[in-house]
């Protein structure tokens, strides 16, 4: 089992911030935390949805792929 650490950063009204992400996907034994691979941007109903791309490593033949939709509210994901 692999645990990650996801540092995202972002621009929002000419300020860069940053936010370390320990997003574990479920509780208890066998949770798990993934490393995103891939974000992808989305335009629609005026709101802008990031949908990253998540990685999850078990053991050398366990994983899984799975998308995440964030969008940025009051310059927080």
């Amino acid at each position: 089992m692999h645990d990650f650490e996801n540092i995202f950063q972002f621009k929002s009204d000419d300020k860069i911030y940053s936010k370390v992400n320990y997003d574990t996907v479920t509780l208890g034994e066998g949770g798990y935390t993934p490393f995103y691979s891939q974000i992808f941007k989305l335009k629609a109903n005026n709101k802008t949805y990031y949908l990253a791309v998540n990685n999850g490593i078990f053991s050398t033949k366990d994983a899984s792929q799975s998308i995440k939709a964030l969008t940025i509210e009051n310059n927080f994901t």
